[in-house]
């Protein structure tokens, strides 16, 4: 039992850590052997022998039982908008992330703060790519902004700044109970700016500066010293940033490509022609088969909306959108209620960066966004679920 435990939480954290490295494949060319995809499935297999325990819905079912509605609806109208450019209604991707995602929550459960160690290994992820980007491992340059193994600038910018915050709060709030070595995470930030800015993405920078203007609003203690030595950090860094900032031309002009014409990537190109999309069916969408034979027809092949909402509205409507809404809010709801009773600040920060990646890119069938609801509601309705627990068994434990 031991060792499956071991087995169980070694697997996670390098899916975890494997996540910055997405697009690396063990043989060339073939998605199936993606690193990330190696690990997760070696996680899957871990947790086979107590799948009973892993897939339990008392307490959480609040959560999953939107998602189970989006992803019905979603694969009904995938179904019945089949067309001879696609036949493919069942989306194995979104499917696949969110076992993982009930999965993660229940490992949670079982094994209390293990989401935390595993975000912890997401940041020692997102450092080993900075070092790979520093070696020149991996570097590949598009159109003058920094690509890592073939992956795409806005998720690597994305993923760089999530770990730069898990690295922040991991050092500040100390939930894992490090000692002084904690201090030493602290070190790697500036190589991992220099990645950030380096892609260009301005998704990433922005996302990254905000949570940490958070962070620094949203830090309580009554411990006058500890309050500044946030406060000193907090400068410390915004003093750093700059320094990095002056020193990378793509992101100064990516930024001052916003603040004088209002470019955005040619997403308000593709926004526009995809509303027809939307007007064609509002209430429940074209599917994802619709979706795909619309857009061969506008642009010759399937392309992405960069935005989630809109993309939601073109696979399912309004009806679907609502209820990926009530999915949010819910996620959203139970983050302040950790922040507030708890004072646990990284799922309400990290809810920062999430908002950025729906508006501007895609997650339905990313894993980072999946790691992070995971944890958001492992880390928040697990610990009220056990207070509760240990709340209720306190006067048998004195009568005894």
């Amino acid at each position: 039992m031991q060792f499956l435990n071991w087995l169980q939480r070694v697997t996670l954290y390098s899916f975890f850590f494997s996540i910055n490295f997405e697009m690396l494949r063990l043989i060339s060319d073939n998605e199936n052997f993606s690193v990330s995809r190696i690990f997760g499935i070696l996680y899957f297999i871990s947790i086979l022998p107590q799948y009973q325990m892993f897939f339990r819905t008392d307490n959480i079912k609040y959560y999953l039982v939107p998602l189970a509605l989006f992803y019905s609806l979603l694969t009904f109208m995938g179904l019945i908008n089949i067309n001879e450019y696609s036949s493919s209604f069942f989306d194995f991707s979104i499917f696949l992330n969110i076992l993982v995602f009930w999965i993660m929550i229940n490992h949670e459960r079982k094994d209390y703060m293990v989401l935390e160690k595993a975000m912890l290994c997401f940041a020692l992820g997102a450092i080993a790519l900075s070092l790979c980007f520093n070696l020149g491992i991996g570097v590949i340059y598009e159109r003058g902004r920094l690509s890592m193994f073939g992956d795409d600038q806005n998720y690597i910018g994305s993923r760089t700044s999530i770990g730069i915050i898990i690295l922040i709060l991991a050092v500040v709030q100390n939930r894992l109970k490090m000692g002084w070595y904690r201090f030493l995470l602290i070190l790697p930030i500036p190589l991992m700016l220099k990645l950030l800015f380096e892609t260009g993405s301005r998704l990433g920078f922005i996302a990254f500066i905000l949570s940490l203007g958070a962070g620094i609003v949203l830090y309580r203690t009554k411990n006058i010293g500890s309050q500044l030595a946030v406060i000193a950090i907090g400068i410390a860094t915004f003093i750093m940033i700059g320094m990095v900032l002056i020193q990378s031309e793509t992101m100064v002009k990516r930024i001052e490509s916003v603040a004088e014409s209002g470019d955005t990537g040619g997403r308000a190109e593709i926004w526009n022609s995809l509303l027809p999309i939307v007007k064609q069916n509002p209430v429940f969408g074209v599917g994802h088969t619709g979706y795909i034979y619309q857009t061969k027809a506008i642009y010759g092949d399937e392309i992405s909306p960069h935005n989630v909402i809109l993309e939601i509205l073109c696979y399912t409507g309004i009806v679907g959108l609502g209820i990926y809404f009530v999915f949010l809010y819910r996620i959203g709801s139970i983050s302040y209620i950790s922040y507030k009773k708890n004072d646990i600040m990284l799922p309400i920060i990290l809810l920062i960066p999430t908002v950025g990646m729906i508006l501007s890119i895609q997650i339905l069938n990313k894993k980072i966004g999946w790691i992070i609801f995971a944890y958001i509601i492992g880390s928040s309705v697990i610990k009220n679920f056990t207070n509760k627990i240990e709340t209720k068994a306190e006067p048998s434990e004195i009568s005894n």
